[in-house]
């Protein structure tokens, strides 16, 4: 017997690093499945008439993160005198613990953010994991300023197709595109809009809108292996270093073993300590890419990260790091 003790949706960084198998004579083939591909497989001898197996965590960890998955269907089979199989269940990715795996799930988007600070004509991804028990119907409140100082709150219903199975909806946000459509709708400008509050059944996220131009954004995959967009306000210093050789032949010089290191180092503005903690989801993501046009995405590495988080209300959080193109190469 597989003795694997799991909700029918789990997260994934509260799964047990290893679990028993009884009832095993001499041996027994552990098999591990996600999403009906087989990730690994190992043998495992008995003692005592049972078999431990370890590492589980860190093996689904590693292949969600290879593929990419937020939700994945988990089956584990072992094999020997007689046939053991668990299944029915589902991992969601998480990099981080939380205190309520379960409300976490279904009371959440898929980000540990509650509030966002973003231009008006860019857009950025709000993920949401949802199955055929709830129905959902997503809609965002969008809130004007009048030339006159007041506010008002008008309705945006956005699109959503129901799957009758576990899913992971996403919903391409654009604040500049709402505001268009509201105020067609109404037929007249509605003035400066300054927020959005997201709802989906009893997830909700508040988008604080700015006209502060960014300096740079990238998209990465955060705590529940989904993208996040990041705009990231301060300054930039674009260095490059040169290394070269040199020879002397006849009497002329010439170089050679030629390398150029181009590295843009970040200084952000001062953030708050909820927002300081997001970011250091950015700077440890394994994944980060940057939109150089519609078109095209160039992935990006950080480094030399300097991050000294504190909850002094006197002292205020700067982050600087450097990122560079995995090619190093400049972009035109």
């Amino acid at each position: 017997m597989i003795q694997l003790y799991l909700n029918q949706y789990h997260l994934l960084s509260s799964l047990p690093q290893e679990f028993t198998i009884t009832e095993v004579d001499v041996y027994t083939d552990v098999t591990i499945t996600l999403e009906n591909t087989d990730i690994y497989t190992t043998r495992l001898y008995e003692v005592g008439g049972k078999a431990t197996f370890y590492g589980f965590r860190d093996i689904i960890r590693d292949s969600m993160l290879a593929s990419g998955h937020t939700l994945a269907s988990l089956t584990v089979r072992a094999v020997g005198i007689d046939t053991f199989t668990y299944t029915g269940k589902y991992i969601l990715f998480a990099d981080s613990k939380f205190i309520a795996d379960n409300d976490i799930i279904w009371q959440q988007f898929l980000t540990t953010r509650s509030t966002h600070l973003i231009p008006l004509e860019c857009d950025f991804p709000l993920y949401f994991f949802s199955d055929e028990s709830e129905s959902v119907t997503p809609y965002a409140d969008c809130t004007f300023k009048a030339d006159d100082g007041s506010l008002a709150t008008y309705t945006y219903t956005i699109q959503h197709d129901h799957q009758n199975r576990p899913f992971i909806y996403v919903n391409y946000m654009s604040p500049l595109y709402m505001q268009q459509r509201i105020e067609s709708s109404e037929g007249q400008s509605l003035g400066k809009l300054v927020s959005i509050t997201f709802h989906a059944g009893p997830r909700t996220l508040t988008a604080y809108i700015t006209d502060e131009p960014h300096e740079v954004d990238f998209f990465f995959r955060g705590c529940f292996n989904t993208f996040e967009h990041i705009f990231i306000y301060g300054s930039t210093t674009f260095k490059t270093a040169v290394s070269r050789k040199e020879a002397v032949s006849q009497g002329i010089t010439s170089f050679y073993d030629n390398t150029v290191d181009r590295r843009y180092n970040v200084e952000t503005t001062p953030l708050t300590l909820a927002e300081a903690e997001w970011f250091n989801e950015f700077l440890e993501s394994h994944y980060v890419e940057r939109y150089l046009s519609e078109d095209y995405q160039a992935r990006v590495l950080i480094s030399d990260i300097t991050s000294e988080i504190s909850d002094n209300p006197k002292d205020t959080v700067k982050i600087k790091f450097s990122w560079r193109y995995t090619e190093n190469s400049r972009w035109i």
